[in-house]
This record gives C-alpha cells, sequence and structure tokens, in this order.
C-alpha cells in the first residue's frame, strides 16, 4: 500500500506541475510584448525593453541585463525541450495497458527536478539582473 501510495504521490505531482509547464510560452508571444526581441530575452519572462522603460536603465545596464538573459537562454531552453519530452513521454505512459506505475514514478521525480532546474535558473537570473540596477531601481522594480 505504501508503495502504491507513494506513486500515486508522484504521480499526482506530475499531473499538477503539467499546466505549469505551459508558463514557459515565450513573451513574444503574449499580448503586449516587444515583437522585434528575439526569443532569447522572452524565455526567461524578462523584457529587456519593458524593464529598461520602467527602470530608466543606462545603456551599460541593458548591455549587462541583455548579456545575463542571453547566458541564461541555452540551458532553460535545453529544459523546456525535456519538459516536451516529458510531456510526450506521459502521454504515452498513460496510453500503455497496464499503467506501469514505476515508470510514472520515475517520470514524476525527472519532472520534479527539472522544475527545481528551471526554478534555480531563473532565480539566479534574477540575481544576476538585481546586482546591475541601483538601489532605487531595485525599490522601484519589487514594489
Amino acid at each position: 500500500m505504501n508503495s502504491i501510495y507513494r506513486t500515486g504521490v508522484g504521480v499526482a505531482a506530475l499531473l499538477a506541475i503539467m499546466p505549469l509547464t505551459r508558463a514557459m510560452e515565450p513573451i513574444a508571444q503574449l499580448p503586449g510584448s516587444a515583437q522585434g526581441h528575439s526569443q532569447v530575452m522572452s524565455i526567461m519572462f524578462v523584457n529587456v525593453d519593458a524593464l529598461a522603460a520602467q527602470l530608466n536603465l543606462s545603456s551599460n545596464q541593458m548591455g549587462k541585463i541583455h548579456e545575463i538573459v542571453k547566458d541564461a537562454t541555452t540551458p532553460m531552453i535545453a529544459m523546456q525541450e525535456k519538459m516536451q519530452d516529458h510531456r510526450d513521454e506521459l502521454k504515452k505512459l498513460h496510453l500503455a495497458s497496464p499503467i506501469d506505475y514505476s515508470a510514472l514514478q520515475a517520470l514524476g521525480n525527472k519532472q520534479a527536478r527539472l522544475m527545481q532546474d528551471m526554478l534555480l535558473l531563473r532565480s539566479q537570473t534574477q540575481s544576476a539582473i538585481n546586482a546591475v540596477l541601483t538601489p532605487e531601481q531595485l525599490e522601484q522594480l519589487h514594489f
């Protein structure tokens, strides 16, 4: 029973986080975003043009932020591709008969680790961006 419960928890966790993977859609596809921006800037949920306007960023700050986001984009894209692979694998597992609960558990664990890695990358990117901003800009950004 304990094994079934753990498997059920893993499957529930996987199903609960699947809608979050849709939140990874690039900002360039969202209304009000700068269409001229490459996916590099949008994939990390950073609209540098909007940030520049909001915080009155200097060209030096904008350049640094562009680099920070650009450096984080390649690993984020790789993680998004893995998320898609997990969704595809989940579909196959649900169509299988009988359902392989241990495979679902393993997939749930992989998905949880991937989400953790994505959260960490976003946090590291935000921290690096914060380091470029003045105290006044940080106050504007967070309040």
